[in-house]
């Protein structure tokens, strides 16, 4: 398909600046204050929990988070994982808690609601679920004080690097370095990375790859998922 010379050529090289392509914040510096960044300044920002009343959730002392939704179909967290980690933290006698949202509604500038992909495990056996249940900010407040977040790339674990949490994060279709927090002035401090196996070239595949399934980034273009299948 790369091929037909009638498919407008997509480079990254030109004019995009794109997070599947820098690292996060380094985009966020270069997007919005058009400034380089470095040292200290890639740091993550530090989230502020205060007056964020989370007593109404009755957590326990002991938990980690989970984040089992997602809002893009190569991104999903395959609910047979997650219970092997429920359970596996259970023995531990820690709760563990699952985040996220499967519904979300945008809105474009036009006023039209645009289609989303969100969806996800918002209930599994052993497991406390607050899924639909919090704010953003409730999250965060939340995930500040688990013993661990676990998740696959996403919103939920940008705002997780926000805090002092220890992290376990999946990475299915863009590199780890591009996504990894810098934290008190350290690289992936707290942070460990699960990915694909090396035998599987089409890992990462927006970080590596000008897309040819057009209009649809977010769906696996060998219609397998196979990544996700990887990530245990």
């Amino acid at each position: 398909e790369k091929m037909n010379l009638e498919i407008p050529v997509r480079s990254f090289n030109s004019q995009n600046l794109n997070t599947w392509r820098i690292p996060l914040i380094q985009h966020n510096m270069l997007w919005m204050g058009d400034f380089y960044a470095e040292g200290n300044e890639l740091d993550m920002p530090k989230f502020v929990s205060q007056g964020i009343d989370i007593s109404k959730f009755d957590l326990p002392k002991n938990y980690i988070c989970i984040n089992s939704t997602h809002n893009a179909l190569n991104k999903e967290f395959y609910p047979h994982h997650i219970q092997a980690i429920v359970d596996w933290v259970a023995k531990k006698g820690i709760t563990p808690v699952l985040l996220g949202r499967t519904e979300q509604k945008f809105i474009t500038v036009d006023g039209v609601e645009a289609p989303t992909n969100f969806g996800g495990t918002s209930e599994l056996p052993g497991a406390y679920s607050l899924v639909n249940k919090t704010s953003l900010l409730e999250a965060g407040a939340i995930m500040e004080r688990a013993k661990a977040v676990v998740g696959i790339d996403g919103g939920l674990i940008h705002l997780a690097a926000c805090t002092d949490a220890p992290i376990v994060c999946g990475f299915s279709v863009v590199k780890p370095k591009l996504f990894t927090p810098q934290r008190d002035g350290v690289v992936g401090k707290q942070y460990y990375v699960v990915e694909p196996d090396e035998s599987l070239g089409c890992k990462f595949c927006h970080s590596q790859v000008n897309f040819v399934n057009h209009g649809d980034v977010f769906a696996c273009f060998y219609k397998d998922r196979l990544c996700l299948d990887q990530l245990t």
